[in-house]
């Protein structure tokens, strides 16, 4: 899908990025993912082939299993209307069906890019992809005989190979399936494109649970997690049409069963009224619910209701409390938030050194906020010595995250030099 555009690039520094994205896919074939991290920072430094190195960030994102910042980047690449358009489309199908996303966009998706390109053997294999995902495994069959079965011969030779399983699995070939499966695996052993991973989080989703008639037989199970999904499909609008009613309705009914997920999500449509009118208290009594669970993103936003007094007085110390509880059992949002009291003196004596502290913890969980807040406090010399290059490295670490506010922090280091 990429190589090809840049087999004979035009200058030295082309043939170096071609020689790095290689090098950043044989790192990720053998889950070497932060040598592959490293091997992309040192290769955005290098002038030309802007697609190649888009392309391998991309990749990169989608061994790290961050399939939403892979939707977001293609997508906005794709509306560029440069030449290599329809690479960010094929990626943005990718995206789609590995976190269990619009089924229907991914197909419009490889369709464009097969009018375009119906020779491509990647655009075939996304096809493919999409197809196994719909359960379509005769028509995936028939994209899989034009892309073949040389795996040297594709960029994302793992998704190839899972194909190829998919596909045998279906026809009950269990010969064939082991040998396919064992060459996905020796070619992704960070184990980002195995299917099924239609979710990015600890919910895995596969497309049968994601359509109507699914989730109604799943329903006379009472099973409680698919009661759950059935509300974030419709809150989300995501393969059906958004009807916050609906999710409300399969929110309550997993929540009766003790699900601590649709317990919040019951809480987020009363806290936005969506579905029915804002009410603050209601939504604290779900989150509480949750949060006797034991489940941390409960607590965060019982926090988050303290801090912004949304039916409850203000009140800062508490929402110290339920951050300070959800960042002990691994939330990263509550570690950010713990800084910025730190940060703000809010409910504590201000502590730039606390704010460091926490941020570095919630950056080393991922939070991009937190990424972004650490190269802020390296700018203004807060709570550590002025350090624009530490600043810089922050702002870009969140920037490729997503981070919208660190993209805008980059561009204002560079204008200030």
């Amino acid at each position: 899908m990429l190589l090809a555009l840049y087999r004979s690039p035009a200058n030295f520094a082309g043939l170096v990025v071609v020689g790095n994205a290689i090098e950043i896919r044989d790192h990720i074939d053998a889950g070497r993912i932060a040598a592959a991290r490293e091997c992309f920072q040192r290769t955005v430094t290098i002038s030309g082939a802007e697609a190649l190195l888009r392309g391998a960030e991309l990749y990169l994102l989608a061994a790290e299993r961050r399939w939403l910042d892979v939707e977001a980047r293609a997508r906005l690449w794709a509306q560029s209307g440069a030449v290599t358009d329809r690479i960010w489309t094929s990626w943005l199908a990718v995206a789609l069906v590995y976190q269990g996303g619009n089924l229907a966009q991914a197909q419009e998706c490889c369709d464009e890019v097969l009018r375009i390109i119906p020779w491509d053997a990647a655009a075939q294999n996304v096809q493919a992809l999409v197809y196994i995902a719909r359960q379509r495994h005769d028509l995936a069959e028939e994209s899989m005989r034009r892309v073949g079965t040389d795996m040297a011969a594709l960029f994302v030779p793992a998704a190839a190979a899972y194909c190829w399983a998919e596909i045998y699995h279906k026809k009950g070939d269990t010969a064939r399936e082991r040998k396919w499966r064992r060459t996905a695996r020796r070619f992704d052993r960070a184990g980002a494109f195995a299917i099924p991973q239609f979710a990015p989080d600890k919910h895995p989703i596969t497309p049968a649970e994601y359509q109507p008639e699914g989730i109604r037989k799943a329903a006379n199970l009472r099973n409680s997690e698919v009661f759950w999904r059935a509300g974030a499909m419709y809150h989300s609008g995501r393969t059906v049409r958004t009807d916050y009613s609906q999710a409300m309705a399969w929110y309550r009914r997993a929540a009766d069963l003790g699900n601590g997920d649709a317990m919040i999500g019951v809480g987020f449509l009363y806290r936005g009224g969506k579905g029915v009118p804002v009410d603050h208290g209601q939504a604290m009594q779900w989150y509480r619910k949750a949060a006797d669970l034991g489940i941390a993103k409960a607590m965060m936003h019982i926090g988050v209701s303290y801090h912004n007094g949304e039916g409850i007085p203000v009140d800062y110390a508490q929402a110290m409390v339920w951050f300070r509880k959800a960042a002990d059992l691994g939330n990263a949002q509550a570690m950010n938030n713990i800084g910025a009291l730190y940060f703000a003196g809010l409910g504590v004596p201000v502590d730039h050194g606390q704010a460091m502290a926490w941020s570095r913890k919630a950056a080393d969980s991922g939070s991009a906020d937190a990424m972004a807040g650490i190269g802020l406090l390296y700018e203004n010399g807060q709570g550590v010595p002025v350090d624009f290059t530490q600043a810089m490295q922050w702002y870009q670490k969140a920037a490729n995250r997503g981070n919208a506010t660190a993209m805008s922090l980059v561009g204002f280091l560079y204008q200030d030099g």
